[in-house]
């Protein structure tokens, strides 16, 4: 999104540090409001946080500030920190409690369990549903990362034909040793 569609791929990671650090800031605070007010309560602001920041990015244009972008970053990273925080925190209860009724240890097979929920859950439906909603508006990977020779190739004959210098191509592809070409980003040095 940041890099495709707000074509701002040198603040790529400057929004995953600011989601990052968010995430470890916001952890001592989810844990103290889980103990003081519910897993429940804790759990409720990070997802309403969280939503708060994916509201706050469909705002964002490409010539827009990237004030309203780490703010959004921000909220977001707030959010994932209790999502993330509360389920880990209330598997270890679960085990306790069912090896107190049934005198089994299954903490490992508990915590199998939902790491299998969290995975189907994003590859299968997360992963589905986004797809399809890029596919129904129509949205294409502007530019390929990564061309096989024969395709550069194909584009420098069209440079060629269209009368546009194919110096263009080279300026923002470079070969690698498996012969395939791919796409310099705009905060690396073009002769690197």
């Amino acid at each position: 999104y940041l890099v495709d569609y707000l074509a701002k791929p040198s603040f790529f990671v400057i929004a995953q540090g600011t989601l990052l650090l968010t995430m470890m800031v916001c952890l001592p605070i989810y844990n103290k409001i889980a103990t003081k007010r519910g897993h429940g309560t804790a759990y409720r602001i990070g997802l309403s946080l969280f939503a708060s920041g994916l509201v706050l990015m469909l705002f964002a244009t490409p010539h827009g500030s990237n004030i309203p972008l780490v703010i959004a970053i921000f909220l977001m990273g707030a959010g994932i920190a209790g999502g993330n925080l509360v389920p880990h925190q209330l598997l270890p209860f679960i085990s306790d409690i069912d090896k107190l009724i049934s005198g089994r240890n299954r903490a490992g097979t508990y915590s199998a369990a939902m790491s299998l929920t969290r995975k189907l859950f994003l590859g299968v439906i997360v992963m589905t549903i986004i797809g399809a909603i890029l596919s129904g508006i129509g949205y294409k990977n502007p530019v390929p990362s990564i061309l096989p020779d024969s395709q550069f190739q194909e584009g420098i004959a069209l440079c060629k034909q269209k009368g546009i210098p194919p110096d263009t191509w080279y300026r923002y592809y470079a070969q690698y040793a498996d012969g395939n070409w791919y796409l310099r980003y705009e905060s690396q040095d073009v002769n690197s």
